[in-house]
C-alpha cells in the first residue's frame, strides 16, 4: 500500500527526470551551436586562405602541384565545396587553369575513385568536377552510374558524358531520361548542348526512329547548333505531322538555318487548314440536317454531318475523339454513339 511519502518521492523522481532530460537537450543544443560556429569559423578561415592562393595560382605565381601541396590533407573536401562556388564566376583561361588544377594533381585520382562508391553525393560531386575539367578517364564509370533512380545523379552524370563529348552515350542518356516524368525539356536540351556540334549528325541519323518527343528535342538541338543538314528530314516530317509543338519548333529551326525550301511546305499546310468560328447554339444542328460534310463550316452548324461522316468512314478516329471526351469531361463514365432512323447520330452519356 502506497503512503503519502511514497507518492511525494515518486513526484520528486519524475520532476528530477524531466529536469535531467531538459538539461540534456539544452547541452546538446549548446554543443551543436558551438560546433556549427566552429565549422563556420573554420570555413571562413580556409576560404580566405584558398581565395588568396587561387588568385596567385591564376596569376601564374605558383604551379598546380605547389598549390595542391598547400591544400592537401583532410581539408580537401572543404576545398572542393569552396571551389564549386568560386568557379561560377570564372571564364576563359581562368576556367581552363582550374581544369588543369584538377587534371594535373591527385584531385582527379580522388574524384575518379569516388565514382566507384555507392554514395550519391560522391558521384554527383565527382561527375561535376571531372566534367568541368573534361577529364575523360572516368567516362566508363560514369556511364555505369547513369542508369539511376536519382534525378540529380542522372543530371550530373549525363552532363559529364556530354562535356567529355562521349557521343556513344547520347541515346543511353535519352533512354534513362524517359524514366523521369518530371524532367523537363529544358534540362535535356541543356545537357545535349554540352556535346560538341558533331553530335547533331548522330541525332539526325536516328531522327526517324525516335519518338515525337525526342524529335522535338532534336529539332531544338539542331537549331541551337545551327545544323542545316537535318533540315530535309525535319521538313519531310513537318509535312506529315500536325503536332503544334513540333510545327512551332520546326518553323524556328528553318528560320535559324535559313532553309527556305520549307516556305512552300508551310504555305501548303496553311492552305489546308480549315478555321471555324464555333457557335454552340448553331452547333446543336437541325433535325432536318442530312448527308455528310468533310469539314466544319465557319459557324459549326454542320457538326452533326461531320461527326456522322467520321463515324461511318473513320471509326478509329471517332473512337479516339469519344475516349478523349470521356477522359476530359468530369463525371462521365461512358459515351455510346447511336445512329437514328432518320440518319442522325446521337451520343448517349452515362
Amino acid at each position: 500500500m502506497y503512503t503519502n511519502s511514497d507518492f511525494y518521492n515518486y513526484v520528486i523522481y519524475i520532476c528530477f527526470y524531466f529536469l535531467a532530460v531538459i538539461a540534456g537537450l539544452v547541452l546538446i543544443i549548446i554543443f551543436n551551436r558551438l560546433r556549427t560556429e566552429s565549422v563556420i569559423k573554420r570555413r571562413q578561415k580556409y576560404t580566405l586562405k584558398w581565395e588568396k592562393l587561387l588568385n596567385e595560382y591564376l596569376e601564374d605565381k605558383m604551379t598546380a602541384d605547389s598549390f595542391y601541396n598547400l591544400i592537401s590533407g583532410p581539408t580537401i573536401d572543404l576545398f572542393l565545396m569552396f571551389l564549386k562556388v568560386y568557379i561560377q564566376n570564372l571564364r576563359g583561361s581562368d576556367f581552363n587553369k582550374i581544369a588543369a588544377l584538377i587534371n594535373d594533381t591527385p584531385i582527379a585520382v580522388k574524384l575518379i575513385g569516388e565514382l566507384d562508391s555507392d554514395s550519391k553525393n560522391n558521384i554527383k560531386r565527382s561527375s561535376y568536377f571531372l566534367g568541368m575539367a573534361k577529364n575523360v578517364e572516368g567516362k566508363e564509370l560514369v556511364l555505369k552510374k547513369l542508369d539511376t533512380n536519382d534525378n540529380l545523379v542522372f543530371e550530373n552524370c549525363a552532363a559529364y558524358l556530354a562535356r567529355v563529348n562521349y557521343q556513344e552515350a547520347a541515346f543511353e542518356i535519352l533512354r534513362v531520361a524517359d524514366k523521369f516524368s518530371f524532367l523537363n525539356r529544358a534540362i535535356i536540351i541543356s545537357i545535349f548542348l554540352e556535346f560538341e556540334p558533331t553530335v547533331c549528325k548522330l541525332l539526325a541519323d536516328r531522327f526517324w526512329r525516335e519518338s515525337l518527343n525526342n524529335k522535338i528535342n532534336f529539332v531544338i538541338i539542331f537549331r541551337m547548333f545551327k545544323y542545316q543538314e537535318a533540315a530535309p528530314a525535319v521538313l519531310e516530317y513537318f509535312s506529315k505531322i500536325r503536332d503544334d509543338e513540333f510545327i512551332s519548333e520546326s518553323i524556328k529551326y528553318f528560320e535559324e538555318v535559313e532553309y527556305f525550301k520549307a516556305a512552300n511546305a508551310f504555305r501548303q499546310m496553311l492552305e489546308n487548314w480549315h478555321v471555324s468560328d464555333f457557335h454552340i447554339n448553331l452547333a446543336r444542328g437541325s433535325k432536318d440536317a442530312a448527308g455528310y460534310a468533310d469539314h466544319l463550316s465557319v459557324t459549326g452548324d454542320n457538326l452533326q454531318l461531320v461527326a456522322n461522316r467520321i463515324f461511318e468512314e473513320r471509326k478509329e478516329i471517332f473512337d479516339e475523339i469519344i475516349e478523349s471526351m470521356r477522359l476530359r469531361v468530369p463525371g462521365i463514365s461512358s459515351i455510346e454513339p447511336e445512329p437514328t432512323k432518320d440518319g442522325r447520330l446521337l451520343l448517349k452519356f452515362q
